[in-house]
């Protein structure tokens, strides 16, 4: 079965907070290809491989994980279970890193980091949100969302929240994906809300 067509899973990202001004200094450092093929706990990456984003939703988890291999890297998106995988995009390493697209948006006190990718006609953006929030005393506090939003034909189709406060997109994704303008008219902010799963 070809999992690149298949219809769109739902799926959400690790959290790490980046600074926008720092991002482009990470040194990137990947394993390189192994034998072994036990999965990394809290995650469905392998050993052998990073994650550069992990995220649980329910039951089910997704994780972006990137290993490095002879001549490529091979990055792949999985969503399910450590037993079941619902989805895994693309299935072959070849210019893996090159269906992933990278945006950037700054906010007064935070920003957005979205990572786009296309299955089957079906636009997945998986994506983390920093914003600063002033409460009744007048005081500032930063709020964080990350979660995956799926669109199709210039609508949204599904999106839900990441469960694990500690989802984001990791520094890697700065060093290896392309970067691309964000169309401003999708709310991203507004995107995810409980219960509105595939």
């Amino acid at each position: 079965m070809n999992s690149d067509h298949k219809k769109p899973a739902l799926a959400l990202i690790l959290f790490f907070p980046l600074s926008f001004s720092a991002y482009c200094q990470v040194t990137l450092t990947l394993p390189t290809e192994n034998k072994t093929n036990s999965q990394q706990p809290n995650t469905l990456c392998m050993a052998g491989e990073k994650s550069i984003f992990t995220c649980f939703t329910g039951k089910k988890a997704a994780s972006l994980c990137i290993k490095k291999g002879r001549n490529d890297l091979f990055v792949q998106y999985r969503y399910g279970t450590s037993k079941k995988l619902e989805l895994a995009y693309p299935t072959t390493q070849r210019n893996s890193a090159g269906k992933f697209m990278l945006s950037t948006t700054p906010y007064p006190g935070g920003g957005a980091n979205r990572i786009r990718f296309v299955n089957g006609g079906y636009n997945y953006f998986m994506y983390d949100i920093t914003k600063s929030k002033v409460d009744s005393d007048g005081q500032s506090y930063p709020i964080f969302m990350s979660g995956i939003l799926v669109r199709k034909d210039g609508r949204n189709i599904a999106s839900l929240y990441c469960d694990n406060e500690d989802a984001g997109i990791s520094s890697i994704a700065f060093d290896i994906f392309n970067e691309e303008n964000f169309d401003r008219n999708i709310d991203m902010s507004g995107a995810a809300l409980p219960g509105h799963s595939p």
